[in-house]
């Protein structure tokens, strides 16, 4: 439920950031979306949050104020209130210990220093996304700017 909730929050968010109308079909679905994200897991709250800090960032860029829209991603945390106690018992599991020890400076570099398998993992995704940025942003260019506007060996 958390992931399907995430998606579809996910979705609607990148909805409102490219219409300037707003449906009130699109308004039902972030309050619903919201809902199942908030109502799914503890943390789908911070999920949410996120997404809504990008969904302001984009409107304060584009100097837009939309009301409803806030209003509808409101509507949606108002599940919070019913799930108070669940909430209460998930941070009390912990409590007086957690399952873990907290971890030092030396178990990390343990994992990620001295774990060969990580950093050849890590530099091969990061190539490859390295890589295609520079698809991307190649295909986007400009035909004026030194470029060859989009047409590439591959298209």
């Amino acid at each position: 439920m958390l992931l399907g909730g995430a998606g579809l929050a996910f979705l609607a968010t990148v909805r409102l950031c490219a219409t300037a109308e707003v449906s009130p079909l699109l308004l039902c679905g972030t309050v619903a979306a919201t809902l199942l994200l908030v109502g799914a897991h503890p943390l789908g709250l911070v999920y949410s949050g996120f997404l809504t800090a990008a969904l302001l960032v984009h409107d304060g860029l584009h100097r837009q104020v939309r009301l409803r829209v806030y209003g509808a991603v409101i509507a949606g945390w108002s599940v919070l209130l019913f799930s108070r106690e669940a909430l209460r018992n998930s941070a009390a599991v912990g409590k007086p210990h957690f399952w873990t020890v907290r971890p030092g400076l030396r178990d990390l570099r343990m994992i990620y220093i001295q774990n060969t398998h990580f950093l050849q993992t890590l530099l091969l995704v990061g190539g490859v996304v390295l890589l295609l940025a520079l698809m991307v942003r190649w295909q986007t260019l400009p035909a004026d700017s030194g470029g060859t506007g989009g047409k590439t060996a591959w298209s």
